[in-house]
């Protein structure tokens, strides 16, 4: 097909694109957050960057909160990925000492507490963060009136 210079340049082209694909990959296209819902053992679970994860059973949890507009503070023992995923634990005045699971891409969150930890989370879009929100406080109250 191709030989000499214009081979080289060619290889030389595909090794740029494949770096770049991979850069992009491990630094910019990450997610903030995985999350787990068990009906069979009724909990939800969340795990994200730098190996952070936390479990909520649903007869253990005192408040499941919607934010429209956050105030997330700052990091006390974690930080933020690639600009914009939180992970770790995190403080501030509204949730005062939590472990964050959010993207600030998304501009409203999930807040769930027990008596032991507050979790501060979002997902997806605006839309899917709002029907999270809905069928675990749904599925909350229906578990507490069991």
């Amino acid at each position: 097909m191709f030989t000499g210079k214009q081979k080289t340049i060619n290889i030389i082209l595909v090794f740029l694109i494949l770096a770049g694909a991979t850069v992009y990959y491990f630094f910019y296209s990450q997610p903030s957050a995985a999350i787990q819902f068990s009906d069979e053992e009724g909990m939800v679970s969340f795990s994200g960057q730098n190996d952070t994860s936390d479990v909520f059973y649903f007869s253990e949890i005192v408040s499941i909160e919607l934010e429209e507009e956050p105030d997330y503070g700052s990091a006390v023992d974690g930080g933020v990925v690639n600009k914009r995923n939180g992970y770790g634990t995190w403080e501030s005045e509204s949730f005062g000492t939590y472990h964050a699971y959010f993207t600030t891409k998304i501009t409203s969150c999930i807040v769930i507490s027990d008596a032991e930890k507050t979790a501060v989370f979002n997902i997806d879009n605006a839309e899917t963060t709002q029907s999270l929100y809905e069928q675990l406080v749904a599925y909350w109250e229906e578990q507490q009136n069991d």
